[in-house]
């Protein structure tokens, strides 16, 4: 009897992993503890580029296997991955600056990449359970955090991030964490596999989370998240329970941000085509985030080659070291293009490499949508990722979230659904 449920619990609590699997486990977390790290214990910026290193090893690790098979149902992405990468590295050598700003440029961008592969090569659908289970957990720890940040320490919008810190961007981090957990948990809920309490919970903290940041698009974001839920799985009560109450809680969280920062109508159609063709974003020289590809063309970006191709990944990025600070963003920084992952793509790659990085996220939809049919899909992850690749597109228009750590995230879920349904063997070191 003991030695059963000393086996037992080592099955539940104990999961035996390779070396390489607890690296990806750590890389995957790493990203929850450096609002800890750096402004709480001020260790130095640098630990930020613990991911890199990980990530990098595990690359070193995938490359020369040969027990790394490439399946039909992945072989698109890795084309177009393959072709983004020789795409900008043809294209910079017609716009050369410096061998460093390519790289940075490589390494801000495919980084996302390198992991989804590293994630389908590492991470069986066991494993995957058992990372989302613990994104539940770090959910509610999240929501504490920020409730101590929003009423004891007076942090708000994009200071307001939780256990992603309190640096200026760091709720762009929340929304896409937010994202993962309440899609996963509404299509969980629907398909009876969570009970209605735990979701509706879930829906209205991530709610009462945007509107302690002020992030008014999130409403819109999870609006479309449940209609997509709602419309994509079989009606039942529990579906219609849970779109009444979650209506009821939009209801209760827009006029919690009307009261306390006078939002009114900001979730009407003339408030939203507001947001989209306003001239600038947050000040009177920068641009908006719907209209600035748009103004770059007819002002910076005029030659129609440039306009094609681009000025060259990392031509126009910055970083905290001299030698990656480029002419451009020195000369235009003030138009805040960082704050947007596609304005700051169609800046180094144009619109051809635009479409390049958007067409992943395309693909990740139909070949998700293509891999529930199999035999032995498991519909929850795909349909995570269905929803999340749309909402991946919108947010490369919407901030820079999807160039930041929380990429980490989102490329994890858009990976689901072509994990291995069993561990397969692996390099153990």
């Amino acid at each position: 009897m003991y030695a059963k449920s000393k086996q037992e619990f080592g099955k539940l609590h104990i999961k035996r992993r390779t070396t390489p699997q607890w690296i990806v486990l750590i890389f995957f977390l790493l990203p929850f503890t450096f609002g800890l790290f750096i402004e709480m214990l001020h260790v130095p910026d640098i630990i930020k580029f613990i991911p890199d290193a990980l990530l990098l090893f595990l690359c070193f690790l995938v490359l020369p296997s040969r027990r790394f098979v490439v399946t039909k149902n992945i072989k698109p992405l890795l084309y177009i991955i393959l072709g983004f990468f020789v795409y900008t590295l043809i294209a910079y050598l017609f716009n050369f600056q410096s061998p460093f700003y390519y790289l940075w440029g490589l390494r801000n961008h495919f980084r996302f990449y390198a992991a989804f592969v590293v994630y389908i090569f590492f991470v069986d659908r066991d494993e995957a359970d058992g990372w989302l289970k613990l994104l539940d957990v770090l959910f509610w720890v999240n929501f504490v955090v920020t409730v101590i940040q929003f009423a004891f320490f007076g942090l708000e919008q994009d200071f307001l991030g939780g256990l992603f810190g309190a640096q200026r961007g760091s709720n762009g981090h929340t929304i896409i964490f937010m994202m993962i957990v309440v899609t996963k948990s509404l299509y969980s809920t629907f398909g009876g596999k969570e009970k209605v309490l735990s979701c509706v919970l879930k829906c209205t903290g991530s709610l009462l989370i945007a509107a302690m940041a002020e992030l008014k698009f999130y409403f819109f974001l999870f609006i479309f998240i449940l209609i997509a839920a709602s419309f994509s799985t079989k009606f039942s009560k529990r579906k219609l329970i849970m779109v009444i109450v979650a209506s009821v809680v939009i209801v209760i969280g827009a006029n919690i941000l009307i009261n306390l920062f006078e939002f009114d109508g900001f979730l009407s159609f003339e408030q939203l085509w507001e947001m989209a063709t306003k001239e600038n974003y947050s000040s009177e020289n920068d641009l908006n985030r719907l209209s600035a590809i748009f103004t770059l063309s007819n002002t910076i970006v005029t030659d129609p080659l440039h306009q094609l191709f681009g000025l060259g990944l990392g031509n126009c990025d910055t970083s905290s070291l001299d030698v990656l600070n480029t002419p451009f963003f020195d000369t235009y920084s003030y138009l805040h293009y960082m704050w947007f992952t596609a304005v700051k793509l169609f800046l180094e790659t144009g619109f051809i490499g635009l479409a390049l990085f958007l067409s992943f996220f395309v693909a990740c939809f139909f070949l998700a949508r293509k891999e529930m049919k199999a035999e032995n899909a498991n519909k929850l992850y795909c349909q995570m990722a269905m929803v999340l690749s749309i909402m991946s597109c919108v947010l490369s228009f919407y901030n820079s979230s999807l160039s930041t750590e929380a990429g980490y995230m989102m490329f994890f879920v858009l990976a689901l659904p072509f994990l291995k349904d069993k561990p397969t063997k692996r390099i153990v070191i």
